[in-house]
């Protein structure tokens, strides 16, 4: 009758075992190895787009933080300038991006006087503007607009999109807006009276609290 040697059997399946275990160990060992290079590459390009990345977030942020309230004019030095359409809208109001809403954002309260050559009125404003202009010197900006500059049928753009906005529908000059600083307050004068000049001044002096008469 032949018998079981369990003794070497348990000796066996130990071998076996302990083989089995050995093999798998050093399979792993092996693929480790061969992930090195390929994480180390990894670690690389992340870092170096990471501080890329970081940069960009840094550039978007200064963006985002930029004090966008404030926009810098060319001065006046006391004089009343004058301006065409292309300056109205880069430094007065963009009537093609906001029709609907004044988007002046400078610090110093604005006058724009609407005129032609051909206007008698006209004409006796300039001296009060001049005057204003000078009084006010490094405290605000006077422009002066000829309407009919590019000649009667082509008039002024700033003009056309003032006169609808303030209700000056006969297009009557001369015409004076005033804007206080960041376009808080608005204000529009149809015509030339014994009253614009002080209106305009009082408006300089305190432009967030004049009221038109």
């Amino acid at each position: 009758m032949k018998t079981v040697n369990f003794k070497f059997l348990a000796m066996l399946a130990t071998t076996l075992m302990a083989a089995f275990v050995f093999a798998a160990c050093d399979k792993d060992d092996n693929k480790k190895d061969e992930k090195k290079p390929d994480q180390q590459e990894n670690t690389n390009g992340n870092g170096t787009q990471g501080e890329d990345n970081k940069g960009d977030k840094n550039d978007d942020n200064k963006e985002d933080n930029k004090d966008d309230s404030k926009i810098d004019i060319p001065e006046t030095d006391g004089e009343v300038k004058e301006i065409d359409d292309e300056y109205f809208m880069k430094y007065v109001w963009d009537y093609t991006a906001s029709p609907d809403k004044i988007s002046y954002k400078g610090d110093k309260p604005v006058i724009v006087d609407f005129n032609a050559v051909w206007c008698g009125p006209c004409k006796m404003l300039k001296p009060v503007l001049s005057r204003i202009a000078k009084k006010h010197a490094g405290k605000s900006y006077v422009y002066s607009i000829d309407i009919d500059k590019a000649g009667p049928y082509n008039r002024s753009k700033a003009f056309l999109a003032c006169a609808k906005k303030f209700g000056n529908t006969d297009g009557s000059i001369p015409f004076i807006i005033l804007i206080s600083p960041k376009g808080e307050k608005v204000k529009a004068i149809i015509g030339y009276g014994k009253n614009t000049e002080f209106i305009i001044d009082n408006f300089m002096v305190h432009p967030r609290f004049c009221v038109m008469t």
